[in-house]
């Protein structure tokens, strides 16, 4: 099978600092991939230099197909002035493919597919929980048609239960639409609910990686150990 994503050598640089340092790694259609890491360790770094967002890298990255990205922080990636309709529409509108109601109809699908009451269209960010929130950033990214969605801590933010509903929502996207998912977190415990396969980062490098099985119940190295005493 034909890597959807591969990475090799990857040196990444915000400004002088060098932020991530001989990167490599391949993705193939249909996993999900869990990238694993405390804060600064280069993991939202890696995302963006996936999608060539704002730093610099040396080294080679094929990515077949669209990348979409999904954040933590819901209020700052959806505009407050916009309805929940407009801000999913607005994709297809920049596409400029579609008729004002082919546009509508495929947001009303896709809020569908997304779990997302339809009442909600005419909300404002501000008036949804943030699990509904995460379900519009979903969805939105889901309009572009992408084949590899990067998730940067989409639940860290939510409580468990609401973790949960968004992680079965994520799997099923997977399972029935083929979507293939790159998971950030520094949570472990929810990365291996999710992933089949999981990277472990430090310090702008990938230490440690292997099957969900494998990172969880045989840990090699001792930076690994820690993060999985921390859930323990």
């Amino acid at each position: 099978m034909n890597e959807l994503l591969e990475i090799r050598q990857l040196n990444g640089f915000y400004k002088k600092k060098q932020v991530l340092t001989g990167i490599d790694l391949s993705i193939a259609p249909g996993e999900i991939v869990g990238l694993v890491g405390e804060s600064g360790s280069g993991k939202s770094s890696l995302a963006k230099a996936i999608l060539h967002a704002g730093i610099r890298t040396e080294g080679e990255i094929r990515l077949t197909g669209k990348a979409q990205m999904i954040f933590q922080d819901t209020y700052h990636s959806l505009n407050p002035a916009m309805t929940v309709g407009r801000i999913m529409e607005e994709p297809l509108l920049i596409e400029g493919r579609l008729t004002k109601e082919e546009r509508k109809q495929r947001v009303r699908d896709m809020m569908g597919h997304v779990e997302l009451d339809l009442t909600l269209k005419d909300r404002y960010p501000s008036e949804l929980s943030g699990g509904q929130r995460q379900r519009v950033c979903i969805g939105t990214a889901l309009l572009n048609d992408p084949k590899l969605l990067i998730a940067d801590e989409p639940v860290s933010a939510l409580d468990v239960t609401v973790q949960a509903k968004v992680l079965q929502l994520l799997d099923r996207l997977n399972a029935q639409d083929g979507i293939t998912l790159l998971f950030i977190s520094h949570d472990l415990r929810v990365v291996y609910e999710l992933c089949n396969r999981i990277l472990i980062m430090k310090d702008g490098r990938i230490i440690e990686q292997g099957s969900d099985e494998e990172v969880f119940m045989h840990p090699k190295e001792p930076y690994t150990k820690k993060l999985l005493s921390a859930i323990m």
